[in-house]
């Protein structure tokens, strides 16, 4: 027999030598009674291969709750002491092949690492993976969305191609938004639902079914997601924002994105525009030869980031006005930060910024920034939806949640 057949039957081999479900003994004895002749030498060892393969389907999931209900395998061990305790350990690295047909084992390899993490509320939340593991990178790394309705005690995954954002939703499913068609929803149950893209925008402010979707660098904006109808509304840009870099809504519904007017090397200064009759007329403001580098918007406070003179990529400035753009106040900072990875602001008016790998909270004003203690190093993403507040990091596997402002955390392992 060749190498490459070799190869494949010890692939097939490892995967049947996992534990079965009982179901699947069942299953495999009642074939066995069904079967008219018995195979002997090199018919005996194909047999064996058939089995082996139809073993590893009946055991390939889609989609998988942890414990009995679900028929899952059991909870990776975890740590009873020490910074990691309580976390779910990585299981031993599989084949990439196994991996791609099981999201479970998949999340769980050691170099899985999360890229995103959302929140509805302190039960609802989704987070998504990478995973690069060996003999993987011919197709790139693959990705994974694992989600929950308990604040992680037990959680689902499932692969999706293609690189996203997620958007958990108090309801249980999560959004996976891919900037194009061919993003879905994926329900409580699992089971998954299109996502229609609307031609025109949305007149209604976030808040009920609506959530507020965040662009991609500027050349593919997000808009507005409407949960009962698993449709994506454009956002209303102004002609001087053409080319968005990120758009969002306060309580007043009054809209406010920055951008260029046209896409492009030459595309021209960065512009702030707002709107107070959803799109149909904008304000502007332009900033000098300070470069806008960033966007925080609060229920009843606007903050613009500023920074880039001399040529530098730091942040040294932030200008931000508290009704709508009408009067402004410019505050310059002690010291200039590295441009932020990740802004949030709270329901309650808190700004919370990445940047330099830490977590900054701004006072009550957002005239001043200070480190925010206890947590690991090299925070990545910070989310903020009403008062959870939630940190991650690139190669972390798990998420730091805070309910009470900032001033506790609790580690959470989104791993199922």
């Amino acid at each position: 027999m060749s190498d490459r057949g070799l190869s494949a039957l010890a692939e097939h081999a490892a995967d049947a030598a996992r534990v079965p479900l009982f179901d699947d003994l069942r299953d495999r004895a009642a074939r066995r009674r069904r079967r008219r002749r018995t195979t002997t030498g090199v018919g005996a060892l194909a047999g064996c291969v058939v089995v082996a393969v139809v073993a590893v389907t009946t055991l390939m999931p889609g989609s998988r709750t942890t414990g009995p209900a679900g028929h899952a395998p059991s909870p990776a061990p975890t740590a009873t002491s020490g910074p990691s305790a309580g976390v779910a350990a990585p299981v031993t690295p599989h084949s990439p092949r196994y991996l791609r047909r099981h999201p479970v084992a998949m999340v769980n390899q050691p170099d899985a690492h999360i890229v995103e993490v959302s929140y509805a509320d302190a039960d609802h939340a989704t987070a998504w993976w990478e995973v690069c593991s060996a003999g993987m990178s011919d197709g790139g790394c693959p990705f994974v969305v694992t989600w929950t309705s308990d604040g992680w005690a037990t959680s689902r995954a499932r692969v999706v191609r293609g690189k996203f954002a997620v958007y958990s939703l108090a309801d249980g499913s999560a959004v996976v938004w891919k900037f194009e068609p061919g993003s879905f929803v994926i329900e409580p149950d699992g089971s998954t639902r299109p996502i229609t893209l609307a031609p025109s925008p949305t007149t209604e402010a976030p808040g009920g079914s609506l959530v507020n979707l965040a662009s991609e660098g500027g050349r593919r904006p997000a808009g507005m997601f409407d949960a009962r109808s698993a449709t994506v509304y454009p956002p209303a840009t102004a002609t001087q924002t053409h080319c968005l870099y990120d758009d969002q809504w306060d309580a007043a519904g009054r809209v406010w994105e920055y951008g260029t007017a046209r896409c492009g090397p030459h595309s021209g200064p960065l512009t702030l525009a707002w709107s107070d009759d959803h799109g149909g007329t904008w304000s502007t403001r332009t900033f000098g030869k300070s470069q806008i580098l960033g966007l925080a918007v609060a229920d009843h406070r606007t903050a613009v980031l500023l920074g880039g003179l001399g040529g530098s990529h730091a942040v040294d400035a932030l200008d931000i006005t508290s009704d709508g753009g009408s009067t402004w106040q410019h505050v310059r900072l002690s010291r200039s930060l590295p441009v932020p990875l990740s802004i949030a602001t709270t329901a309650n008016g808190q700004l919370f910024l990445v940047s330099g790998g830490a977590l900054l909270a701004a006072n009550g004003s957002w005239t001043s920034l200070h480190h925010v203690q206890g947590l690991p190093p090299y925070v990545f993403q910070v989310r903020a939806t009403n008062d959870v507040l939630a940190v991650s990091g690139g190669h972390q596997s798990q998420i730091d949640v805070s309910t009470d402002r900032g001033r506790t955390w609790h580690t959470v392992s989104p791993r199922p």
